[in-house]
């Protein structure tokens, strides 16, 4: 993959793929010492904090559209104010 269209792609699309192929390769070899378990659990604990970080992200983008206070507009004369 050429290394511009590299960066069009997002992260964990690519970081899934290479280390599911690693993983499994190594595997295949040897289950205890084929993969390096330790790189793994952190690029796992890496797409936990990926997804917990956007799931804040979006709770606060969401808090501050919902609950922002709004200035009401003015009621034309004449209506029926409920």
């Amino acid at each position: 993959m050429p290394p511009r269209a590299r960066q069009l792609w997002p992260t964990h699309l690519l970081t899934d793929a290479q280390v599911g192929a690693e993983v499994g390769v190594g595997m295949t070899e040897n289950l205890r010492t084929g993969t390096n378990w330790k790189l793994f659990g952190k690029t796992f604990l890496g797409w936990v904090g990926s997804f917990a970080t956007a799931a804040l992200v979006t709770a606060a983008f969401y808090a501050f559209c919902e609950f922002a206070p709004v200035k009401s507009l003015p009621t034309p004369p004449g209506s029926a104010v409920p």
